[in-house]
């Protein structure tokens, strides 16, 4: 895997299949629905693949992983350690967030508070 700095040009080919890696709370979600929508693509949150009713795990994630990562064009976050191998064998690019600790504290901090509230944003059930 050929490595990028913040200002290296990104390669001429076309970038079809991307995932993003960082801490909770730099924005790798963001960033992959802002590439999703950017591809013409819908977006699927990670998670929503993980997490079933209650917050119980779902016993088809990983197989539902793979199933979405055999598509030709997608963007997600990169997170799964049982199906992350299998998921950079097919990347096209890995973009790494490495935001300061303090920003990634906060939003995760923000997140949670409002998801207590009811305000904030919720797991999209699969």
């Amino acid at each position: 895997m050929h490595v990028l700095g913040p200002t290296d040009p990104l390669p001429r080919r076309p970038v079809r299949r991307v995932a993003v890696a960082g801490s909770a709370g730099s924005g790798k979600s963001t960033l992959a629905r802002t590439l999703c929508e950017r591809m013409g693509v819908p977006y699927v949150e990670f998670e929503s693949f993980f997490h079933g009713p209650g917050w119980t795990v779902r016993e088809t994630w990983q197989s539902d992983v793979l199933r979405f990562l055999d598509g030709d064009v997608w963007a997600i976050e990169w997170q799964g350690e049982e199906v992350r191998e299998r998921m950079t064998a097919r990347l096209d690019m890995l973009v790494w967030l490495d935001h300061p600790r303090a920003l990634a504290m906060t939003r995760v901090v923000v997140r949670t508070l409002e998801r207590r509230v009811g305000r904030g944003s919720k797991i999209a059930a699969r």
